[in-house]
């Protein structure tokens, strides 16, 4: 352990002292991965990221002293590797800071800063390097360097604590550091509240003088005495980390003793290390049957069945098979090792495998099958949170007996079957990480393993791969998670797809189910309180003849009013127009108290809130803090009220107690804790904190995957102290239904963030994963799997300009799409990716299609739809109808008015629910019907199967704008939302292409005659029709043609596809990114504004101002210019009023000024 001084010296001078004689190493994924691992264990944000910095660059380090030749390393090296050198690294960089035992605490905080503080200019200079070769004991220098705090050995001198400029400086480099590593944002913010504390810690004083257990008298040569303290200290380490081992191996014990398989293959790892003999695997089985009989000495024999002698080059991988044989005087592997040539390494390693992989279909014996079952019951009892004593009690009242020792095979098959209905039943995923990690070994290629090993190729090779690897990653991040997940399980819903999309996807789809229902509850509430009349069969008939009298009156024809239709007419008018009704004078100005008045919903809120302790405190020191008694004006409150408003109020908190067991319920399963039950609970949501902004239950699950959850309660029901005075939102209908919206997103989640999160953090799946995406896959499912879990991929924007990139964005939109005739029109070509999935759904799509010209048959169709599946009840079909959801107005949605968003896309949406219907019907009957449709996609022709078969295709063919349907690029910061406006319909196109055509036909799944039907249906057909739309006609020659369809296939490219589609258009009219759509038409209205000529501003000027609002359409300027066209006579074509000059003239290949179609000169 010897050279662990001068690696751990040597990676933070690299960092506080610049790169002069330190490592040169770049940012590793490793970084990260240390660094949530070791905030999962509770060590504080700045160890943890000291940990991960000695983690990613010890290897570094190792590489570079000896392969460099700077230092002579000798025997010690290779069994640092060996052993896990990076972990021993930390484990010496604790016992260097006296902070072995209190990795978490305060100390260790302080201990490591003032290491950082300690004058090391000369780490890494000749001195030091020299010292350590010309003979004096490594182990002497380096120990006592180790153990010297805050003094060096270099050239003689004694350095001490830097000044606190230094110290700044070295802070603001360790800043750097962090935020270019590949730490998460959040990581980032974390510890750069670290850094900033530091700073202040600093000119306080704090770190003024050495580390609190090092005598600041130390002299250079009381360090060899030191050595040996730091040998002693070292031996203590590694004795404390058998300790930890050896009670791990008795937890794992008494796990194996119960039938957990898991327990005793880790129990292999950690003994053996690998992959077993024949008759090593014989011998292991047999003592591991004694061992789940009890027998103790079994136990032991498992552990002495191997030595690491025998299974260390075994385990090791080819760069470390090669540094071994080095360390033992190799010297054709030193050269190997040296130039980078790996071959002769990869064919060793090949030599020493001993077993191949698992042949799958091949069937399971019955003891197998069995000890399957046991580890199933064991793994499932522990994600539903049983004690062992309800296990053994659940398993008694369905077999008998408490424990599966003596259970035969079906009876234990029946336990588990049992766990895995609850285990369903609560939305959990019955999987596990190692599991899931297999079935992407089994289909992955041995190209694919050799090309993602660890082993480092020659530079020049890396250089070449970096494309590659940049291509990899940006198809990764244009790629839908749900086809992601079935290509891993070999293009087939195998257990990849089911334990990770399907169990999300379904949860989300509840969540928004039971939201809605919650929603309309409430609304049916409201009408009963405000119309107590209509609750009876005689007020129904009163009001349904008072409406046929009005009607009557008025001349309307006759109509046939339900109950339901007359409860709504008459009720939802009458609270409608109350709700959204002004504020009502509570109290006048008077000298010493200001004017207040408040609206009914206010007036609620304030009720609520006087009702809990917590709210009370809020209500009077922030709220009513101007005014000289508060407890006076809150009567005026209560006594302005109807009985009413304090009917409503009651229901809420009525609604809020009959909900919180589900709420807790999920807070034990999803974080592990109960919540407190508060007497008239109602949520507090402070008034200058946006809604996505508030921290709650949900925010503390979004966490859950990455890090356990903190102990301290959430904002919203943390314990008021004495003093809180934020104003609280009194709009109690705003606060109401935003709190059902996370708390039903937190309930249905939180199954999901406890199994579905442990699978993503299981080591042994992220490596798989990485090993098959290039490093990119457990990056895009960890971001894709909180996004889920919050319901959104709305992101905290901060800074003006990527606010003002946001808000361009969305008005951006409306502009561009309101309205717009041709858009409606290209709404209708997702339905050619619908028929090309299968001929027979083709044959389905036209006749629905030409029987929907009858209202009624439509309906149907539609009924029919939205009665099977609670996936098209609560799909958003574009992107930015989603985020409105989230954000819509309480007002709004209570009385059911729409946002402008919404209404502005209407025509779109007409569209879009059309196709979909059509689709979808056409979808569930070839299910039912076909053979052929039942064969290609394993379906059983049950309307269960059918409708969720619908549901998938759906998905995977129209547009799709809720969070867990959006690609990685698509859910990115201010810049990857901006460049990917328009692209939903467009990028799964590419998802269709890429993976139902290529990527099916590459796995085998459908044949060459299929492909050519997709290619025709997804491709060549929509491509002519959507030219035609854009153009405003059929292609006039060959050449228009072969446009269109390039236009078509290169768009759907992320970011390419826009940058060559501006190209081929000319960068002219056809530009449809909303980035520039402000400034550029500005400059227009302004330059012609300079050049005196003020019509030609007129149409920028309407364009600035509608970019500017959303309020003024870009179709409506184009229906406007037309007009003005036909009646000046400029053209006598009727399609000017829905085209611009530009579509009809010059859409097609770029062509000079005098060639194209006419165009209308100004």
């Amino acid at each position: 352990v010897e050279a662990i001084p001068l690696m751990a010296e040597a990676a933070i001078g690299t960092v506080v002292a610049g790169p002069v004689g330190g490592i040169v190493v770049m940012a590793q994924p490793i970084v990260g991965n240390t660094y949530q691992t070791a905030r999962k264990k509770g060590t504080d944000p700045f160890p943890a990221f000291m940990q991960a910095t000695l983690t990613g660059y010890g290897e570094a380090a190792i590489e570079q002293w000896t392969f460099g030749k700077k230092i002579g390393l000798a025997k010690g090296i290779g069994k640092i590797v060996e052993e896990g050198g990076k972990r021993i690294l930390w484990e010496g960089t604790k016992l260097y800071v006296r902070g072995t035992a209190e990795e978490g605490s305060q100390k260790f905080n302080e201990n490591l800063w003032n290491w950082v503080f300690t004058d090391r200019s000369q780490i890494l200079t000749e001195g030091v390097m020299q010292a350590a070769a010309v003979g004096g004991p490594l182990e002497t220098v380096m120990g006592g360097a180790f153990a010297g705090g805050g003094m060096m050995l270099s050239k003689g001198e004694t350095v001490s604590i830097v000044p606190n400029s230094e110290k700044i400086r070295r802070v603001e480099a360790l800043r750097n550091r962090a935020n270019e590593s590949s730490l998460s944002d959040d990581e980032k913010i974390e510890l750069n509240k670290t850094f900033d504390q530091t700073l202040v810690d600093i000119n306080d004083g704090k770190f003024d003088s050495g580390p609190v257990d090092i005598e600041a008298e130390a002299q250079p040569e009381a360090q060899i005495d030191a050595a040996e303290t730091v040998t002693k200290g070292q031996e203590a380490l590694l004795e404390e980390s058998n300790k930890r081992q050896a009670a791990r191996y008795e937890e794992l014990l008494e796990l194996v003793g119960q039938g957990d398989e898991l327990a005793a293959q880790e129990i292999q790892e950690m003994t053996m290390g690998g992959p077993l003999t024949e008759e090593q695997q014989k011998e292991y089985d047999d003592l591991l049957k004694k061992v789940q009989e009890g027998d103790e000495e079994a136990a032991q024999q498992i552990q002495e069945l191997t030595t690491d002698e025998q299974n260390a080059e075994r385990n090791l991988p080819a760069y470390e098979v090669l540094f071994e044989a080095m360390m033992e005087g190799d010297e054709a592997a030193a050269t190997a090792l040296l130039n980078g040539e790996y071959k002769g390494a990869r064919a060793a390693i090949a030599e020493l495998e001993t077993e191949g992989r698992v042949d799958p279909t091949l069937p399971a014996t019955d003891e197998q099958t069995r000890n399957f079952a046991t580890i199933k019951v064991h793994s499932l009892a522990r994600l539903l949170g049983l004690k062992k004593k309800d296990r053994q009690q659940i398993q008694f009242d369905l077999i008998g007996q408490k424990s599966l020792k003596g259970m035969s095979v079906a009876e234990v098959k029946k336990v588990e079957d049992y766990f895995v209905a609850q285990a369903k039943e609560r939305g959990l995923s019955t999987s596990t990480g190692k599991e899931l990690a297999e079935v992407i070994k089994l289909h992955t290629t041995q190209k694919e393993v050799q090309a993602l090993s660890g082993v480092k190729p020659a530079a020049w090779k890396r250089i070449l791969q970096t494309p590659g690897r940049v291509l990899n990653q940006f198809l990764l991040q244009s790629k839908r998670v749900e086809r992601l997940l079935e290509a891993l399980d070999g293009f087939t819903e195998g257990p990849i797809y089911n334990s990770i999309w399907k169990v999300t996807q379904t949860q989300l789809v509840n969540s928004r189910t039971s939201h809605n229902e919650r929603v309309a509850r409430f609304r049916e509430a409201l009408v009963d309180i405000m119309t107590p009349e209509l609750q009876t069969d005689e007020g129904i008939a009163d009001a349904s003849a008072t409406i046929q009298a009005e009607d009557k009156a008025a001349g309307k024809k006759e109509r046939k009013l339900s109950k339901r239709a007359v409860r709504k007419l008459v009720g939802d008018s009458l609270w409608a127009k109350y709700i959204t009704g002004g504020k009502i004078l509570i109290a006048e100005t008077t000298e010493t108290d200001p004017e207040l008045s408040l609206s009914p919903s206010e007036r609620i809120g304030i009720y609520l809130a006087m009702k809990n302790e917590n709210s009370l405190i809020h209500l009077r020191e922030g709220n009513l803090a101007a005014y000289a008694d508060p407890d006076i004006v809150l009567i005026q409150i209560v006594e302005s009220m109807t009985g009413q408003e304090r009917q409503i109020g009651d229901w809420i908190l009525r609604d809020l107690e009959a909900n919180f067991e589900r709420a807790n319920g999920a807070a034990k399963l999803g974080l592990g804790r109960d919540l407190e039950q508060q007497d008239n609970y109602f949520p507090i949501r402070v008034i200058d904190v946006t809604d996505i902004q508030q921290e709650d239950y949900l925010t503390l699950l979004e966490d859950k995957p990455k890090r356990p959850s903190a102990k301290a309660e959430p904002g919203e029901v943390k314990k008021r102290q004495k003093g809180a005075n934020r104003p609280i939102n009194l709009d109690s209908f705003s606060v109401y239904l935003n709190h059902l919206t996370r708390i039903e997103q937190f309930i249905h989640m939180a199954p999901v963030a406890k199994s579905v999160g442990k699978i993503l953090n299981t080591k042994e799946f992220r490596q798989a994963l990485n090993d098959t995406t290039a490093g990119h896959g457990t990056q895009i499912l960890d971001k894709w799997l909180k996004n889920s879990i919050r319901g959104h991929a709305i992101e905290r924007t901060t800074g003006f300009a990527a606010k003002t990139l946001l808000w361009m964005r969305q008005k951006g939109v409306l502009f561009a799409l309101a309205g717009n005739i041709p858009s409606v029109a290209r709404q209708f070509l997702s339905g050619f990716n619908a028929a090309a999935s299968h001929p027979t759904t083709l044959t389905y799509m036209i006749k629905y299609l030409t029987q929907s010209a009858n209202p009624k048959f439509y309906n149907t169709l539609e009924q029919r739809m939205l009665d099977r599946s609670d996936v098209m009840k609560t799909r958003s079909f574009e992107r930015e109808l989603a985020n409105v959801k989230h954000q819509a107005q309480a007002a709004r949605v209570l009385v059911g008015k729409k946002e402008f968003s919404e209404k502005a896309l209407a025509w779109q949406k007409w569209a879009d629910k059309r196709t979909v219907t059509i689709a979808w019907n056409s979808f569930y009957d070839s299910a039912i019907h076909s053979e052929s449709v039942q064969k290609q996609f394993d379906l059983d022709g049950s309307e269960e199967t059918a409708a969720a078969y619908a549901d998938k295709m759906i998905a995977r063919t129209q547009p799709m704008g809720d969070v867990e349907h959006l690609p990685d690029f698509f859910t990115g910061g201010p810049i990857e939302r901006l460049l990917s406006t328009f692209m939903n319909q467009v990028n799964n196109n590419w998802n269709f292409w890429a993976h139902d055509i290529y990527g099916m036909r590459k796995a085998g799944k459908i044949s060459n005659k299929m492909v050519a039907y997709r290619v025709l249906f997804s491709n060549i057909l929509p491509a002519m029709i959507f030219g035609a739309i854009s153009r405003g006609g059929p292609p006039d020659d060959w050449k228009d043609a072969m446009f269109d369809w390039a236009i078509y296939s290169i768009s759907p490219v992320f970011l390419l596809g826009r940058i060559v589609t501006d190209a081929l258009l000319g960068f002219a009219g056809g530009k449809t990114a909303v980035e520039d759509l402000l400034p550029s038409n500005f400059g227009k209205t302004l330059q012609a504004l300079i050049k005196g000529q003020p019509k030609k501003a007129a149409v920028p000027a309407l364009k600035t101002v509608g970019g500017l609002t959303g309020r003024i359409p870009n179709q409506a300027i184009r229906a406007g210019q037309g007009v003005y066209d036909l009646w000046t006579g400029e053209t006598d074509d009727l399609r000017r009023l829905i085209y611009s000059d530009w579509s009809l003239t010059r859409y097609g290949w770029p062509e000079g000024a005098d060639e194209g179609r006419e165009s209308i000169e100004r």
